[in-house]
């Protein structure tokens, strides 16, 4: 399970239903053979940046997340796409930058995170939290429960990834929780929406995975300062080793397909 990819599809739909996670303004853009063209005063974006726009209703499938590839002037961006016979111009939208939400190691790294912004100008902030795994140890033999050593043609394990995310929700101007309280009831069905159903492409080989499903939202902390609510998700990946036992019994390693994983940074 790779979180950045749960990131990047909420980075691209979220801001399209709440402009509550990201800064936004009012953009125009314009295509010519792949290569697009926003303008938006004083736009502040950088070469490299992610965005997302919105609200293109003539253009859908630009209604994501992008990377912004040059910066010409201090009013225009461009970036690129792959469909270079759609042409436009100077069509009307809006532009979302500084998107708060991203991965973290950690619930309390994400909360330690939101808090050294400082000074109670807090905004809301999404973290996508991996929260481990436990393996079923399914071989279409016996039961869950059993590890005995015993003749199967195929071993079968589940991974099941469980994966929470965080909202952080700032209480300037609603000292008891009420809106925020609100707007986490009302985030949840956005989230749904966004990524339940989806399927992740899995870390393992001969294998699939399940869609994501929804487990629970609960608060996880609350203050005088913010609020902090978990919706925790979970999706499994089915792992299988054709005829892995050649033997009376146990399991021939020889057998299994195994990887070389380079190390980090080759």
């Amino acid at each position: 399970m790779r979180l950045s990819t749960i990131c990047s599809k909420l980075q691209g739909f979220l801001p399209q239903v709440t402009n509550e996670f990201s800064t936004t303004q009012n953009a125009t853009l314009s295509i010519a053979v792949g290569q697009c063209t926003v303008t938006a005063t004083a736009h502040g974006l950088s070469a490299g940046d992610t965005f997302t726009l919105s609200g293109f209703v003539t253009l859908e499938a630009i209604n994501y997340i992008h990377t912004v590839q040059t910066v010409p002037s201090a009013n225009t961006f461009t970036f690129s796409i792959v469909q270079e016979f759609i042409t436009a111009t100077n069509i009307s939208g809006t532009l979302h930058k500084d998107i708060r939400i991203h991965p973290a190691a950690s619930v309390q790294l994400a909360v330690d995170s939101f808090a050294k912004q400082g000074n109670g100008d807090y905004k809301k902030v999404l973290y996508l939290i991996d929260l481990g795994e436990t393996t079923s140890k399914d071989r279409n033999v016996g039961s869950d429960a059993s590890f005995e050593m015993m003749r199967s043609t195929d071993f079968k394990m589940t991974m099941v990834n469980r994966f929470g995310i965080l909202a952080i929700l700032p209480l300037k101007n609603d000292p008891v929780g009420a809106i925020a309280s609100e707007f986490s009831r009302d985030l949840l069905a956005h989230l749904v929406h966004t990524i339940v159903g989806t399927q992740i492409a899995t870390d393992w080989e001969n294998s699939t995975s399940s869609a994501i499903i929804p487990i629970s939202s609960n608060r996880e902390t609350s203050n005088n300062s913010f609020i902090v609510q978990n919706y925790i998700f979970e999706i499994s990946e089915y792992v299988c080793y054709k005829d892995v036992n050649r033997y009376d019994f146990g399991y021939n390693i020889n057998d299994f397909n195994l990887r070389v994983i380079p190390k980090i940074g080759e």
